[in-house]
């Protein structure tokens, strides 16, 4: 996992910043209250609820863990993605230790 490197509150504000758009317009479309964005914002409330990252998140199309303040992408993922990465894990599941470590160095050659 990526490290953390700024708080949600400050990635709200970042987010609001990169679609051009208002607190009214978050709330609007993420069906959270206006002061709870608000005091995410101002830090008044420093803990952030899941269910409310993952409102924002897909109300906006960004990826929630950069919401959350992680170093990943902005961009959420497409269903595309999502589910080739769903067949990825399913197929892992299959395999037993050796052929996971092949996979592991196949794929690493990619990278």
């Amino acid at each position: 996992m990526q490290e953390k490197t700024v708080s949600p509150n400050q990635r709200i504000k970042e987010l609001r910043s990169r679609l051009g758009i208002s607190m009214e317009e978050l709330s609007r479309r993420s069906g959270i209250a206006l002061s709870s964005i608000s005091r995410w914002e101002s830090g008044v409330t420093p803990t952030i609820k899941i269910s409310s990252i993952s409102k924002m998140a897909d109300s906006c199309g960004v990826n929630p863990l950069w919401l959350l303040g992680y170093d990943v992408p902005f961009e959420a993922r497409t269903e595309q993605e999502a589910e080739l990465e769903r067949k990825l894990c399913d197929y892992a599941t299959q395999l037993n230790e050796k052929q996971l470590e092949k996979v592991i160095l196949f794929i690493e050659q990619f990278l």
